[in-house]
């Protein structure tokens, strides 16, 4: 006896193209949940590590942009956990009959989800406005003259474009000549004095007085330290990343 069957084919185009299509909305529902929490972790992880063993880290500029988004992650972090937590138990009583006791999980879940979404920081940035006005001195006043600063600018020091092949600091850029003229006029103006020599001896007549050494000034074989803006230097060589070129340092060195 021959029996008649019915086959249907269901692996036709269309079909495939629409599974195809809810595999990728499904990938991009998850992908985006995903990369909404990625942020938030990584503040936290950048936080902890930054700022654990270095607490007055916190007040950086970084670790201030950082800390909302930590806390924001944390937050969603613990009102999802603590909402799913109380609507599975609320689940979980009503099938035992247990109504008071899912009815506290429901509102426990209800709250959490509230609070979720009310209690997350508001990472609105204010202006930062200083507490001292314009021009009014921060600190005490030190030095030879106290509270004396000199500034040098010579447009001559440097003849960079900031498209030349070589480095900002390369000595193919940089008048040494006119550095060493800056560094003395620096020197001599900070001191009040006409000549190299005479400002330097003021300054450590000045530095020993204020020590408790006595008016003395520098004694042949003492060390002194120099100390620079190295905050981008690594190794030993020169990068375009340095702070301090070596024709700065060398005026110094040679005084």
């Amino acid at each position: 006896m021959k029996s008649n069957s019915l086959s249907v084919k269901t692996d036709t185009p269309c079909a495939r193209t629409r599974c195809a299509a809810a595999m990728k909305q499904s990938f991009i529902s998850r992908w985006k949940w995903l990369c909404l929490g990625f942020p938030g972790f990584i503040s936290l992880i950048w936080f902890l590590v930054r700022v654990v063993p270095k607490p007055s880290r916190a007040a950086y500029p970084c670790q201030r942009a950082a800390a909302p988004m930590a806390a924001s992650f944390l937050v969603a972090l613990f009102g999802l956990a603590g909402s799913a937590v109380a609507f599975r138990n609320a689940r979980h009583f009503l099938r035992k009959s247990r109504y008071i006791l899912a009815m506290l999980c429901i509102f426990v879940g209800l709250a959490t989800a509230v609070l979720m979404l009310v209690g997350v920081p508001d990472t609105k940035a204010n202006l930062w406005e200083p507490a001292d006005g314009p021009n009014s001195p921060v600190g005490t006043a030190r030095g030879l003259y106290p509270g004396r600063v000199t500034w040098v600018h010579d447009p001559a020091a440097t003849s960079w474009t900031g498209s030349t092949s070589s480095y900002w600091w390369a000595s193919t850029n940089t008048d040494q000549a006119v550095v060493d003229s800056m560094t003395s006029k620096s020197v001599r103006w900070l001191a009040g004095k006409p000549n190299d020599a005479e400002a330097w001896d003021a300054l450590f007549k000045h530095f020993n007085r204020s020590h408790g050494r006595g008016d003395v000034g520098y004694q042949s074989g003492e060390k002194v330290a120099i100390k620079v803006n190295m905050a981008n230097s690594t190794g030993t060589t020169w990068r375009v990343v340095q702070n301090v070129s070596p024709q700065v340092i060398k005026p110094n060195l040679r005084s």
